[in-house]
């Protein structure tokens, strides 16, 4: 996953700030963090898993009012908080209970 934000929208969300959100959504493991550029990896299975992160990004834009809600999602399918794509039940259990204690703090 790579995030890069202009200078004019990094004091609103810095990529930092927007990349370890998702990366901590979805169990990933930061490469390099910065207010305009950050970088991160995460593993999952296929086209599923990529529109989970890119729905995860979405709802981030639209908590920070980057995005109007009318306009964050393109009639694909929609994610819930217990979806994980393709991904083993062990790790997929570690996920779910992080989420748990990221809800409260970003909620």
């Amino acid at each position: 996953m790579v995030a890069h934000v202009p200078p004019n929208l990094q004091e609103v969300l810095p990529a930092s700030l927007w990349t370890q959100e998702v990366l901590d959504w979805f169990g990933g493991e930061v490469i390099e963090l910065g207010d305009s550029q950050s970088v991160g990896v995460v593993s999952g299975d296929g086209t599923l898993f990529i529109k989970a992160m890119k729905q995860k990004a979405t709802e981030i834009l639209v908590r920070a009012q980057l995005m109007s809600a009318e306009n964050a999602h393109d009639g694909e399918a929609q994610f819930g908080d217990h979806d994980l794509p393709g991904m083993p039940e062990e790790r997929r259990r570690t996920i779910l209970e992080k989420r748990m204690s990221m809800r409260q703090t970003i909620m």
